[in-house]
């Protein structure tokens, strides 16, 4: 397994260990550690639909009533931003701390739920920042 995480530093490869997993396509044998290679990014721009352990790491509301939260998963180390009950031109969007990058998604003129693209969040920060008519309001980074 040093053989692999050297490896995987060398080639910017982020080494994912999980002992007891199978259900994300890799398996360990029994008392063994299976070692899942991803390049980091791999999600980004996905849909966060597509993961199947979301759950909401902080919420924040913004003064015309409606609410953002930071949505995560756990096994695919992936964030992402949602807005609830928002109003044109009220936004949301993920930005990730180590680089800037960030991704941003509208609401309509009636309350409407709506979401970013996920961002790869593995060994890094990113918070969500919604914004309406009287400003912006940030997550803390997790």
């Amino acid at each position: 397994m040093t053989v692999a995480v050297a490896v995987a530093t060398l080639v910017g490869i982020n080494v994912t260990i999980n002992k007891h997993s199978s259900k994300n396509g890799y398996t360990a044998l029994a008392g063994q550690t299976a070692v899942r290679l991803t390049a980091f990014g791999w999600c980004d721009g996905m849909d966060p639909n597509r993961f199947s352990d979301p759950e909401t790491i902080d919420s924040e509301p913004l003064p015309d009533g409606a609410t953002i939260q930071l949505r995560y998963s756990r096994s695919a180390q992936c964030a992402w931003g949602k807005i609830i009950n928002g109003r044109a031109p009220d936004k949301v969007g993920i930005h990730r701390l180590s680089d800037g990058k960030e991704l941003w998604a509208s609401t309509g003129a009636y309350p409407t739920t709506n979401y970013t693209y996920a961002l790869d969040d593995a060994g890094v920060q990113s918070k969500v920042i919604g914004c309406d008519s009287s400003g912006c309001t940030a997550t803390p980074p997790f």
